[in-house]
């Protein structure tokens, strides 16, 4: 939906008429809707036709999201006909009933349409408050929402047909996650009218986030083409993969960043954490607020139906955008947070307005306790504030109507005074640099019950190095500690992208004593991955060496001071452990490994590393395959065995992975290329067999100093392949939850203990050493099968700090 305007009049449209249709009078006592349908056939004078009628949102219907204003609004408007009546709809609009009209004999097109500029009288603006404040049931109770891209061009049109045929085929689908080249399967036309179709002026309007986002089924269609939007998020998923996106874009870097920045993207990357959830006003306006609308109020109206604040505010199009402001800012003091400058922005009210003193906020009135600040100030209000820069004590007045520009001059002061006072009045409209703070505790004289106030606006973050007792060796990570914040995904990724290191973790409070802390892990290229070793071990060094800060009381303590807790991730409860004498974190690592059916062969491997082939030693494997590994779903491996020729290992170069075809159920998945040599073996009796190994592990064209999942598949890989047993099985899966394992990790009779210690990094000068235990069983038909995998390193931390306005 756009924003509501009124209809033109006889001057606006192509002709001179005689006789408008008039709406009769809507019910806005109950949902109340108006519903039309398309006739087949034109009127005498070649006009469409469309019978209306008087429905409830309990009726059966379609809805159009579609772009309300045109690009070139000269554009003269064209006639249809309802109940007998001329009714002038802009060009957009009736293309769309056109195409619709030409399709009535598709069995998707059966019920009748709601659509805002036809269904709505423009000019009663007591009907525009009633259904824009419906408009969520609306979307929400009807059949499909159909998504109208324009009538658009033969390329696109084919392109959208190509899309369906390619994403529907269940032969070719698997293709598409990553067991095939896809430059083979797009055709660089298909993708170029693709991008062109995500970069529509439909994707900028505001108001199709909630039409898309509480649809219960969507359809695409662009001219007569209509395609389920299944098929069009499969694309989107597909080309917003870094693993392949490259491929899907025949390496044109500067279409992929077309794709990367179109507004299409930004609403699908949201697309899933908006299904039937609602977040603070303030997180959506940061996200789509400077998205396209006709009227300013409507970037507040537009996101009523999917925030969390939604059920407090009404629509009413007589309110002044000030006004709204001023609503919208103490209804969020009452019920969430909100950042006074983003709500300034997406209405588009200038910072020196808000400092003017022509905008006045009436607050709910507090019963406010003087407090000490320390920390970040949030939504409260307080009488007293000790600065901490300076130090001086500072009284606040007139705490229960509060002018903007006037929380700027109480003090009259300069510098850091008065630059503190903006964040008094509104939460985030400047966050200085040099001002830490945070109200202790306020009481609300309509709630007796106390309030912490501890809220904070921004995430600890810390960057351990990993698998490396040194400063500056190991490989780094960034640990943000997100302390309640509700971060989107797309915020998420955002902040991995920003790092730039191979792996970002977002490490959530534990709901409870004893209960397991939320532990989610991105990508430098933004994607969340279910599994990681080397952030698991950095999250133990920080939570363990760093949080609780746990010292080494002397040799009694060696073996007693040793510490557990549980991470929940993606992959499955995961149990840390930590030895403060030795300074040496472990986890217990979920598996469940698989050899994949198809190796690779060198040949494939020679593809992404050229360099290679003028390598002497390089015939000793060049007719050799590899096995592929995965040590969970969405975490693969080509292991490649480079020990009989060391000088190809050592020209190795960052590239690519390899391509690789894997087992059916086990796509899609992050694909490295894991390069080793053996160095030695040790066995003795008694003891376990220690293998020492130096590895390197290359993908989406960068090098990996130290990479803990790679390690545990290549040391079950080995594991297996060398135990005792007669007959290795393909799979193994853990018995029973690892958060039960014996307390010294050892498990019963008839297995075996196999240590891999590992060298990654040497050539990028970040030395890691990693250590992978891994427990053979044999069963009584001699099948071996993994029963434990203990991954462990040591790690420090050497810097910390604060992402501020998260």
């Amino acid at each position: 939906m756009a924003s509501l305007e009124t209809n033109p009049d006889a001057a606006n449209v192509e002709s001179d008429v005689d006789y408008w249709f008039e709406y009769q009078f809507l019910d806005t006592s109950q949902q109340s809707i108006r519903l039309f349908k398309i006739l087949p056939d034109l009127s005498e004078d070649g006009r469409i036709q469309c019978y209306m009628w008087h429905a409830t949102t309990d009726s059966r219907y379609q809805c159009a999201s579609y772009r309300w204003r045109p690009a070139d609004q000269s554009q003269q408007r064209k006639l249809i006909e309802v109940n007998g009546g001329l009714f002038a709809v802009l060009p957009n609009l009736w293309a769309f009933l056109n195409s619709f009209r030409l399709n009535l004999s598709d069995s998707r097109q059966t019920h009748p349409l709601w659509i805002d500029a036809i269904s709505i009288d423009q000019t009663c603006t007591r009907e525009k408050n009633h259904q824009v404040n419906q408009m969520g049931e609306i979307f929400k109770q009807a059949t499909e929402v159909i998504i109208w891209l324009g009538e658009g061009t033969e390329s696109q049109r084919t392109a959208l047909q190509m899309l369906e045929s390619i994403c529907l085929s269940r032969s070719t689908y698997p293709v598409l996650n990553g067991t095939r080249r896809q430059d083979a399967v797009w055709k660089p036309s298909i993708v170029e009218a693709l991008v062109a179709l995500f970069d529509n002026e439909y994707w900028e309007r505001i108001w199709i986030v909630q039409e898309i986002a509480l649809a219960q089924e969507r359809s695409v269609m662009v001219g007569t083409v209509r395609m389920e939007w299944s098929t069009w998020y499969d694309f989107y998923s597909l080309a917003a993969r870094s693993a392949v996106a490259e491929e899907i874009f025949h390496f044109d870097r500067l279409l992929q960043e077309r794709f990367e920045q179109s507004c299409a993207k930004a609403v699908l990357d949201d697309y899933a954490l908006l299904l039937g959830s609602r977040f603070p006003l303030a997180d959506l306006l940061s996200k789509f607020g400077m998205f396209n609308c006709s009227d300013l109020r409507d970037r507040v109206f537009a996101l009523r139906n999917i925030c969390s604040e939604g059920e407090f505010l009404k629509v009413n199009y007589d309110m002044e955008i000030e006004a709204l402001f001023c609503e919208v800012v103490t209804l969020s003091l009452e019920q969430s947070i909100l950042g006074g400058r983003i709500l300034a922005n997406a209405l588009e009210i200038s910072y020196s307005r808000l400092r003017s003193g022509s905008i006045t906020l009436r607050l709910p009135e507090f019963t406010i306790k003087p407090v000490v600040i320390e920390g970040q100030l949030t939504r409260h209000y307080v009488t007293t504030i000790m600065c901490q820069t300076c130090k001086k004590r500072l009284r606040v007045p007139e705490i229960n109507a509060i002018n903007v520009i006037q929380t700027g001059t109480w003090w009259n002061g300069r510098g850091h005074h008065k630059r503190l006072l903006y964040l008094v009045c509104l939460d985030r409209l400047e966050m200085p640099d040099h001002i830490v703070f945070r109200a202790d505790e306020v009481s609300n004289e309509h709630n007796l019950n106390r309030k912490k106030a501890k809220t904070e606006f921004y995430d600890r973050a810390s960057g351990p190095m990993v698998f490396s007792p040194e400063k500056f060796q190991g490989n780094p990570l960034a640990i943000v500690s997100v302390r309640g914040n509700a971060l989107s995904q797309s915020r998420k990724s955002l902040i991995a992208k920003e790092f730039k290191y191979s792996e970002t973790v977002f490490l959530h409070d534990a709901p409870g004593p004893g209960l397991p802390r939320l532990c989610e892990i991105f990508t430098e290229t933004g994607e969340e991955i279910p599994f990681a070793g080397h952030p698991i071990i950095g999250v133990a060094h920080y939570i363990f060496s760093f949080l609780e800060r746990m010292s080494y009381g002397g040799p009694e303590d060696r073996d007693t001071q040793r510490q557990t807790a549980v991470l929940q991730t993606k992959a499955g409860k995961i149990p840390i452990f930590y030895n403060p004498y030795r300074q040496v974190a472990a986890c217990a690592v979920p598996f469940n490994v698989h050899e994949h059916s198809r190796q690779v062969s060198m040949n494939t491997i020679i593809a992404t590393q050229p360099q290679i082939q003028i390598v002497p030693t390089i015939d000793k494997v060049k007719n050799k395959s590899f096995p592929v590994v995965s040590i969970v779903k969405g975490m693969t491996f080509a292991l490649v065995d480079l020990t009989d020729c060391p000088e190809v290992f050592t020209a190795l170069a960052p590239a690519k992975s390899p391509d690789v075809e894997l087992d059916s159920e086990w796509s899609p998945s992050l694909v490295g290329c894991f390069y080793y040599k053996v160095l030695a073996k040790s066995e003795k009796e008694g003891e376990p067999t220690i293998h020492n190994i130096q590895a390197r592990m290359m993908s989406h064209g960068i090098e990996d100093p130290g990479t803990g999942s790679a390690c545990c598949a290549l040391g079950c890989y080995l594991a297996l392949h060398s135990s005792d047993g007669a007959v290795k099985a393909d799979a193994s899966e853990p018995e029973t939850e690892l958060s039960k394992k014996t307390e010294d990790l050892k498990l019963a009779a008839k297995t075996e203990r196999k240590v891999f210690g590992i060298q990654q990094g040497v050539e990028m000068g970040r030395v890691c050493t990693i250590a992978v235990e891994v427990d053979v069983k044999t069963d009584e038909q001699g099948k071996s099968s993994i029963a434990n995998v203990i991954l462990s390193g040591r790690g420090n931390i050497h810097l910390k700090g604060e992402i501020l306005g998260t």
